[in-house]
């Protein structure tokens, strides 16, 4: 392990060294977006997604609850993609759209496991 981490060092160290770094020049962001992203519509779609995972994905889960909030879930990632690609790029909409897709990721877990286990109980 300590050999591993040594040889790691070395070869980090080496690619700062070459060329002006590992990444070389990285060019400048460019903003592609069209329109601005709306801080309200953002804080909507958050407060959105909290409540599906908070009442449909919850504790107590039901299978019909989670057929609801995959579908809901998924709509809004569209919608919240189609928006990620045509605003301009800032933390609250990156944040949004990890939010949509860790709620979609955990809701499609919670349905593919049946068996009620830890704190969540799975009603049919």
């Amino acid at each position: 392990m300590i050999e591993q981490m040594s040889s790691l060092r070395e070869q980090i160290q080496d690619a700062l060294q070459k060329d002006g770094g590992p990444l070389g020049d990285v060019p400048s962001w460019h903003y592609l977006g069209k329109i601005p992203a709306d801080s309200a519509l953002i804080a909507s779609d958050a407060t959105t997604i909290k409540n599906i995972m908070w009442n449909m994905v919850g504790l107590v889960r039901k299978t019909p609850l989670l057929e609801r909030a995959i579908s809901d879930l998924s709509q809004m990632e569209n919608t919240i993609n189609k928006f990620y690609r045509d605003a301009y790029l800032t933390d609250e909409l990156l944040g949004l759209r990890n939010l949509v897709l860790v709620a979609l990721i955990t809701a499609k877990a919670a349905y593919a496991n049946p068996r009620s286990i830890g704190c969540h109980f799975r009603e049919a």
